[in-house]
């Protein structure tokens, strides 16, 4: 009898750990699926061409400082380790250092003896550049997207099956 006891037990433990291990595993699988599916929309893919595009004048701008500056100069090793965030972590506070320090730079060689008119132009669309697309990914749906995802994320029973497998909100940029 208290054999048949213990592989009654047996058995109800096995199937409840099945149960939460599918549940884990359909969570992962539903926010996994729920993220992909918001970065790779139309709004998302838009997000991630102005994320580039800022990344790539932000390298622009550090091309044309070095004609004036020296290139371990500490607001052009600020703007290239800005840029370097953003490639790594696209965030709201690394796109706002990104246009800090690129605005500290342009100002600094605003202010230089013997920068061309060309290339003050150059920085200056630069700037017009950086901010449009900051403007941009501000105003972007997306971010009410992302919104809504994170926000699923926070309810019971997503906070731990979320965090046991490994899902992140979604950056936000308004």
């Amino acid at each position: 009898m208290a054999e048949n006891n213990r592989k009654y037990m047996l058995s109800w433990l096995l199937a409840v750990a099945l149960i939460g291990i599918a549940l884990l595993l359909g969570a992962l699988r539903g926010f996994s699926q729920e993220r992909a599916k918001i970065e790779q929309s139309e709004k998302g893919r838009q997000v991630a061409a102005d994320l580039k595009v800022r990344g790539e004048q932000a390298a622009n701008l550090t091309v044309v400082a070095k004609r004036y500056l020296a290139e371990d100069n500490g607001q052009i090793l600020a703007v290239t380790s800005a840029r370097n965030n953003l490639i790594k972590a696209a965030t709201r506070e690394t796109n706002d250092a990104l246009t800090a320090a690129a605005g500290a730079l342009i100002d600094t060689l605003k202010a230089q003896d013997g920068v061309t008119q060309d290339d003050l132009s150059g920085m200056e669309m630069i700037r017009g550049e950086l901010a449009g697309r900051m403007d941009a990914l501000r105003r972007s749906a997306y971010n009410d997207q992302a919104r809504k995802f994170n926000l699923s994320l926070t309810g019971f029973p997503a906070v731990p099956f979320a965090k046991l497998a490994g899902i992140k909100p979604l950056p936000v940029y308004d």
